[in-house]
């Protein structure tokens, strides 16, 4: 299940889609929120190639995504589903997000504000097959 998780209230008022996949024996993978940018990803590079800061990318992020998904990880149990954060895909320690998909810094890893590159989804499903959280 995917959708634009913006806050743990939001994630409760699906209580009742959860308990039915576990009322039927179905396995539910929630999938977390993703790194979540002010302005869409490509303007926020464009603009800090341009200045030669891409420290303020990272500036403008938005604070409530690392919340949410410790709080989603942390919950998992309680509402019965299986949980691939995307956030720790992209977001490792205290180091900047990953931004770029590739080694020469050219495809972004979000399209928009917060939705994946086709490039970008590829680097989450290899992140979660080798974790051996998916197939």
């Amino acid at each position: 299940m995917v959708q634009r998780w913006t806050s743990p209230a939001m994630v409760q008022s699906y209580r009742e889609t959860f308990a039915w996949f576990r009322d039927h024996h179905i396995r539910l993978i929630v999938v977390g929120p993703f790194p979540e940018y002010e302005n869409p990803l490509p303007l926020l590079l464009a603009e800090a190639i341009r200045k030669g800061d891409m420290s303020s990318v990272t500036k403008r992020q938005r604070a409530f995504v690392p919340v949410l998904d410790r709080w989603m990880a942390a919950h998992a149990d309680e509402f019965s589903y299986s949980y691939l954060s995307a956030y720790e895909v992209f977001c490792r320690g205290n180091a900047p997000c990953q931004v770029f998909t590739d080694k020469a810094q050219t495809i972004p890893v979000l399209m928009d504000n917060d939705h994946l590159t086709p490039q970008g989804a590829e680097i989450a499903a290899r992140a979660w097959i080798q974790a051996g959280l998916l197939l």
